[in-house]
């Protein structure tokens, strides 16, 4: 089962957060032209800095915990810091 601030976080990153989609997705703002099979969002923000602006309700420690998480699951890629990551498109694609 998923908590309300495991949902919620879900849905800022979807919105808001790097994310990584493939070519094939239909995105209307993904150049014909790349033929690379994942590539990033433009003009997203950077989790640490939602994280940081959610502080209200978002504690950072739990934060940086479901990122994890998701990581294991194939939700959530990063490379040398949890904050600084992406959703994959499978996490893009996971619906709460």
């Amino acid at each position: 089962m998923i908590k309300d601030d495991e949902k919620r976080l879900l849905r800022l990153l979807q919105k808001e957060g790097w994310a990584h989609i493939s070519k094939s997705s239909g995105n209307a703002n993904v150049p014909a032209t790349w033929d690379m099979e994942l590539f990033p969002i433009p003009n997203r923000t950077m989790p640490r800095v939602l994280i940081e602006r959610e502080s209200d309700w978002l504690n950072e420690k739990r934060a940086l915990y479901l990122l994890e998480k998701w990581d294991g699951k194939g939700w959530y890629e990063y490379g040398t810091a949890v904050d600084g990551g992406w959703l994959t498109p499978v996490g893009m694609e996971i619906a709460v």
